[in-house]
């Protein structure tokens, strides 16, 4: 951590010398960078400095381009990658009814005939799936990796494993509403759906993440990419 300090205090130092930052710029756009650290991620401090410039550039303009539309996931790209998740349930849900065929043989058929035994078994593996790769490093599931976004909390942190399951029971909530919970990213400033709005959490690129202004709010700005 100390050579990763040094490196950024060095670049960040570099833009304050030019006259492009000021001090409490500096100090900002360091806590930020060892916060995203800290996060269990990496950062590049120089795309984070560029990006904090840009975006004080833009405020200063008064400029109705609100960052959301840079960093904030898009509806289109969302869905695409819940399209993407989807289609990895159903191999790991025909791989578990092999499985259950082949252990269990005949007596497969008083879980796989019983819709309640389904519904539960059901919501054990998307509570799963969905839990365990947002809480991971990818801070995703397979479908947001490959459309490059990732799940954080308004504040720009990994979700706690709590608010994680909040967010998956929403979920569940969109697709008994037929999807309509869904439709509210399309509205949205942040792109948030219904779940996102009741879980506190939003979807980013995955070299975006919240950058926290002078008053504490956030706006989704690039900070470096993860490997």
């Amino acid at each position: 951590m100390k050579n990763e300090i040094r490196i950024a205090t060095e670049v960040i130092k570099r833009y304050q010398e030019r006259g492009d930052i000021d001090p409490s710029e500096f100090e900002r756009i360091l806590d930020n960078y060892l916060d995203t650290l800290k996060s269990g991620y990496e950062a590049d401090v120089e795309s984070m400095v560029l990006n904090y410039m840009r975006s004080r550039d833009l405020d200063a303009r008064g400029s109705d381009q609100d960052y959301s539309r840079q960093g904030y996931a898009g509806g289109f790209n969302r869905f695409a990658a819940t399209v993407i998740d989807f289609g990895v349930l159903l191999v790991i849900t025909a791989i578990l009814h092999i499985s259950l065929r082949t252990v269990l043989g005949v007596h497969a058929d008083v879980i796989l005939h019983n819709h309640t035994m389904l519904a539960i078994l059901g919501l054990i593996i998307g509570w799963t799936y969905f839990t365990a790769c947002e809480r991971s490093k990818w801070m995703g599931t397979p479908g947001k990796k490959v459309l490059g976004l990732r799940v954080v909390s308004l504040r720009g942190y990994p979700p706690t494993h709590k608010v994680l399951t909040l967010r998956f029971a929403c979920q569940a909530l969109c697709i008994l509403s037929g999807g309509v919970g869904w439709l509210a990213m399309f509205a949205s400033k942040k792109h948030q759906g219904l779940h996102d709005l009741m879980s506190k959490t939003m979807v980013v690129k995955r070299d975006f993440v919240p950058v926290r202004d002078r008053e504490g709010d956030i706006s989704a700005a690039p900070v470096g990419s993860e490997n």
